[in-house]
């Protein structure tokens, strides 16, 4: 048997044995990169990310936790000690809420501007403390003692302060909106400006007419017998 010719002349395409073509693989992963950069870069991203709910923004702000225990008992010492040892505390704008502080004794401590919303200080020592502009919404104050303490313009919307003693107590524009005051003790409490719109303070005791005359009240204001606060057109100074 003869071996086969090698061809000659032209050869044709269709006698070339032909190496299939690679098969073409789109590599995506540049385009999401791309697609992702330009979201990451665009107000609407960041809009989207961002916290929803002031809670959710507090949630990711909040500072490490606070080492009550340790101020309280510093506190104490510098209260045993007339001021000699320990030292008073401090705790002026800090994240309080939903603590545990009831019982605590933080008479004459310095609280001014401090979140304490739906923290727990009922039976707390709070006399003579420093509390302006403090946030004590949803707060438990049950049995608490806050006599003469400064809490001008505190929010105290929510809040529970049956049974304390308010007595010589600063509340000047303060907001009591639903605050239950049962048996409080307001006696010669200032309320100058104070905001009573929805504040139940029927079975509060120690008030009298001068007092909440110089309050902000309206229909749903719950006040003792024969006590009026002042209407909205004669409650004009702002503190």
């Amino acid at each position: 048997m003869q071996p086969p010719k090698r061809p000659t002349g032209k050869i044709s395409d269709d006698d070339v044995v032909k190496t299939p073509a690679k098969p073409e693989v789109r590599d995506f992963s540049a385009e999401v990169t791309k697609t992702q950069k330009k979201k990451d870069t665009s107000e609407e991203w960041k809009a989207a990310v961002a916290p929803k709910t002031k809670k959710e923004k507090k949630k990711r702000d909040r500072k490490p936790s606070i080492d009550i225990a340790g101020i309280l008992d510093s506190h104490q010492t510098w209260l045993d000690s007339n001021g000699q040892d320990g030292e008073k505390a401090r705790l002026e704008n800090a994240d309080l809420a939903g603590a545990d502080l009831a019982g605590a004794n933080l008479a004459n401590a310095s609280l001014r501007g401090a979140n304490l919303s739906d923290s727990d200080c009922s039976g707390a020592m709070l006399n003579s403390a420093e509390l302006r502009r403090a946030n004590l919404s949803g707060a438990r104050l049950s049995g608490a003692d806050m006599s003469y303490a400064a809490m001008r313009h505190a929010n105290l919307t929510l809040a529970d302060m049956s049974e304390a003693t308010l007595v010589g107590a600063d509340l000047a524009g303060a907001q009591f909106a639903k605050a239950n005051l049962a048996q409080a003790d307001l006696t010669r409490a200032s309320l100058l400006g104070a905001d009573l719109a929805d504040a139940d303070l029927q079975e509060a005791g120690g008030l009298t007419q001068a007092q909440v005359g110089k309050a902000y009240g309206i229909k749903t204001t719950k006040l003792p017998p024969g006590l009026k606060a002042g209407s909205p057109e004669e409650w004009s100074e702002k503190l």
